[in-house]
């Protein structure tokens, strides 16, 4: 019924990549847990359909565990969560506090207008506009010009009918779905059942 990637360490074979391809045109579903050391066949996986994962680090000074800054930490009252009431997607509703020790970020490749309709990417959990993507997280610092800024797309969810590249979905009645991760380890028994870690990936399981 879902397809659960968590925390990959090794690459995708092309057998395996055409039969979780093949998988998601059927209308399946998959949760993607990845690390900014993700091997790169999984994110050419995610550029079918438009999303670029990043290599580096998201800081965040304002909304972190504890001063650790490559440690964010996402709050309701932050307005961090995009819930139904925007989006139709209901897997933030009940979340006030989450965190993602080590996370990357990802983002569209594509601006919006040259994005097919068939693919709707949607942000669901963002770091603060005081966060960046460190280049150095052995010397956490914002260095201007080099470092992009935040906020950034810590959780995303894609719908679709098709790939990038022309491939369409089987089952007309189905859609794919992704929900895309930008950190395994919140999900480790470690940090599960710290905050709302556990209830946010229970949650998009369901969802899926």
């Amino acid at each position: 019924a879902v397809l659960v990637i968590a925390g990959p360490k090794n690459g995708l074979s092309d057998a395996e990549k055409d039969a979780i391809v093949d998988y998601l045109l059927d209308g399946g579903k998959l949760a993607a847990l990845l690390d900014p050391d993700t091997p790169d066949s999984y994110r050419e996986l995610l550029s079918l359909w438009g999303v670029l994962l990043t290599t580096d680090h998201v800081a965040d000074v304002v909304s972190n565990v504890a001063g650790e800054e490559l440690t964010p930490m996402a709050q309701k009252s932050n307005g961090q969560f995009l819930t139904s009431g925007a989006s139709g997607i209901p897997i933030a509703d009940t979340l006030d506090v989450v965190f993602f020790p080590g996370a990357t970020a990802m983002r569209m490749a594509l601006p919006p207008e040259d994005l097919p309709p068939f693919i709707v990417y949607t942000p669901l959990v963002r770091s603060t506009p005081l966060s960046w993507l460190e280049t150095d997280p052995d010397e956490v610092s914002f260095d201007r010009g080099q470092d992009p800024a935040g906020p950034l797309d810590l959780v995303a969810v894609v719908q679709a009918s098709g790939t990038l590249d022309g491939r369409l979905i089987t089952r007309p009645d189905k859609l794919l779905k992704l929900v895309i991760f930008g950190d395994s380890d919140f999900a480790r028994n470690g940090f599960y059942f710290s905050s709302e870690n556990a209830d946010l990936l229970l949650n998009s399981v369901n969802w899926l």
